[in-house]
């Protein structure tokens, strides 16, 4: 039975948790472009493992859409490691984790999702964490 998206939610956090401690661990400590390139081969890895014989790369749109979103996530993890060599982990990762309201913004304008007063409040309070934050 797959896991409930709870727990997989919650996992992520803990993965994400991590990721944020060691790549501020190690910034400094090794070249930026060398912690991407190993980013990449250990996000390689895990797909190779966690889709085993399974995986197929077949060129269509959507592929094309899915190499884009790789491209922007390596652009976000460059300016990130190179934020994170010049600020403190404390400031530049709970900063840098509201991209969330750019998905959001982008979700309700181009998808069409609901924007609810929910919503609206869960925005506007990431807005203000980076005020509070920076």
């Amino acid at each position: 039975m797959e896991a409930d998206w709870r727990l997989l939610t919650i996992l992520s956090i803990l993965s994400w948790g991590l990721w944020g401690f060691l790549s501020k661990y190690v910034s400094g400590k090794i070249a930026w472009g060398e912690i991407l390139v190993l980013l990449s081969l250990g996000t390689v890895l895990v797909a190779l493992v966690a889709t085993p014989g399974s995986f197929a790369l077949k060129l269509s749109w959507n592929t094309g859409i899915g190499l884009l979103a790789g491209i922007f996530c390596a652009l976000g993890y460059l300016f990130f490691y190179r934020a994170l060599i010049r600020g403190q982990a404390s400031t530049v990762i709970p900063i840098t984790s509201l991209y969330i309201v750019v998905v959001a913004v982008l979700a309700i304008v181009i998808m069409q999702e609901p924007l609810t007063i929910k919503k609206a409040c869960g925005i506007l309070s990431a807005v203000m964490a980076i005020v509070l934050l920076a």
